[in-house]
């Protein structure tokens, strides 16, 4: 675990974590489903949404870190 010395830094980057977890998990599936179509779609979806919500965890870590000069 890393240490920031801020809890609000701690609490994004732990966010962090968990949406990258989701977005390579997602991705598996993903590249598991090649050839199925129907499936495949919806896994596609899937790893889209996951790949959002890591971008906009990463986002939320940077805004934080310039706002308030931490980790």
């Amino acid at each position: 675990m890393i240490v920031f010395g801020c809890s609000t830094a701690e609490a994004l980057f732990d966010h962090y974590i968990s949406a990258t977890t989701e977005y390579f998990q997602a991705a598996d599936k993903l590249s598991n489903l090649v050839g199925v179509h129907d499936q495949f779609v919806g896994a596609k979806r899937q790893t889209e949404q996951a790949g959002a919500k890591c971008r906009a965890a990463l986002l939320a870590i940077e805004k934080h870190r310039v706002e308030h000069n931490c980790g």
